[in-house]
């Protein structure tokens, strides 16, 4: 099992005290998580049907962060792809400081697509605690549309008469 510091991507983008945040590159990042996964250390991702069909496919979920430590101390490492989706930073400095993950539709949910709304406040707490890494995430996030304005405007420029 590698130390994500020992990849030559490694690149540490903020610090609070004893908690970093840490982005690899994706070509790095697939396979430290699955050095870091072990029968202690087990998600339903995980399962060998799971990885084979991720590995494979490149479909189906699979981790964009990991938090590695506890409330006393951690280091979160980010796929680096995914470094301005303030979503993912919030969910795992959740983990840092001893949240779990629930099928709730909220931060702590562990799929990105299902963590609609912030009931645990981990957004602001992100952002309190990192400040200089918020205002860049929301400095470089990149512009996103929502679905239903994009299938409106689809529907009207197709539908008009």
């Amino acid at each position: 099992m590698m130390d994500a510091r020992e990849y030559p991507s490694y690149k540490v983008i903020g610090v609070n005290g004893n908690l970093a945040f840490a982005t690899l590159a994706h070509n790095e990042w697939v396979p430290f998580v699955n050095s870091q996964l072990s029968e202690e250390n087990k998600e339903w991702y995980s399962t060998p049907t799971m990885k084979a069909i991720h590995n494979i496919t490149g479909r189906g979920y699979f981790p964009r962060g990991i938090t590695l430590g506890d409330e006393n101390g951690a280091l979160i490492v980010i796929d680096e792809t995914y470094a301005n989706d303030e979503r993912l930073l919030a969910h795992e400095y959740g983990h840092a400081i001893g949240y779990g993950h629930t099928s709730y539709p909220t931060t702590m949910n562990p799929v990105s697509s299902m963590r609609l709304y912030d009931a645990e406040g981990l957004i602001p707490k992100f952002r309190e605690t990192f400040p200089e890494l918020a205002k860049q995430v929301r400095e470089n996030k990149p512009i996103q549309i929502p679905t239903a304005f994009l299938t409106g405007a689809f529907l009207f420029f197709f539908l008009r008469g």
